[in-house]
């Protein structure tokens, strides 16, 4: 069973992703210059928790 706090943070990544997919789309950029951001992100906020 998931902890509720594991949630709102999964759901947020989750979110980013899509936006980013998204603007991914629309500036058509790298998949790597739209991930990158994205995993140090996930990486910053887990060493803050």
């Amino acid at each position: 069973m998931l902890q509720r706090g594991n949630n709102p943070s999964l759901l947020n990544v989750l979110y980013r992703f899509y936006l980013i997919l998204l603007w991914h789309d629309i500036q058509n950029i790298t998949l790597g210059e739209v991930l990158s951001p994205l995993l140090t992100d996930c990486v910053h906020q887990e060493r803050m928790v």
